[in-house]
């Protein structure tokens, strides 16, 4: 059951539907540390059974990073690319129905048929990556990498911590104009 703050239902502390956030939760922690044998399955949305933070198996550089974000839950049993879900072109992108917006007719009820949420998914206006590097000068050492559409197809930019101006491009908010 959903929690709500407030004389009406504004904001949700979770949805009811645990595989919406916590599948997304339990990708990122397998993909770094599979030896953790984490099981795909919760009893609900306010599941114990996640550890807060974990420690990779191997390190972490910027392009399993950027995987990260870009994952669909391939060969999984919530892959959406695998048939018949991914159709004759594998695409792992939804319209999404009613069922899908968990809140939106019936608070709190979990319905049948509903989606998973990918990590990468395709109403997504932007995702960053923030790298630091402590052994490099400070202007250098951090970079924000800035990709805009969802992270399955962006090309990632990087921005410097030490720049003194963005490239007018990226300024105007248009995103005709990144092109």
């Amino acid at each position: 059951m959903a929690l709500w703050i407030g004389p009406r239902p504004l904001v949700p502390v979770s949805t009811p539907y645990p595989y919406y956030s916590l599948g997304r939760v339990w990708r990122v922690q397998i993909l770094l540390a599979p030896s953790l044998n984490l099981s795909t399955y919760v009893e609900g949305s306010f599941t114990k059974k996640y550890p807060f933070s974990i420690v990779p198996d191997k390190p972490l550089n910027i392009t399993r990073a950027f995987g990260l974000f870009r994952d669909h839950y391939e060969g999984t049993t919530f892959d959406p690319t695998a048939p018949p879900a991914g159709g004759p072109c594998s695409d792992p992108y939804r319209n999404w129905d009613t069922f899908d917006e968990h809140d939106r007719l019936y608070q709190g009820v979990l319905k049948p048929g509903a989606w998973p949420r990918t990590l990468s998914t395709n109403p997504r206006g932007y995702s960053y990556v923030a790298q630091a590097r402590d052994r490099l000068p400070d202007a250098i050492g951090g970079i924000s990498w800035l990709g805009f559409s969802a992270p399955a197809e962006t090309c990632y930019a990087p921005f410097y911590a030490g720049i003194t101006g963005i490239p007018e491009a990226y300024q105007k908010g248009v995103p005709l104009n990144w092109i």
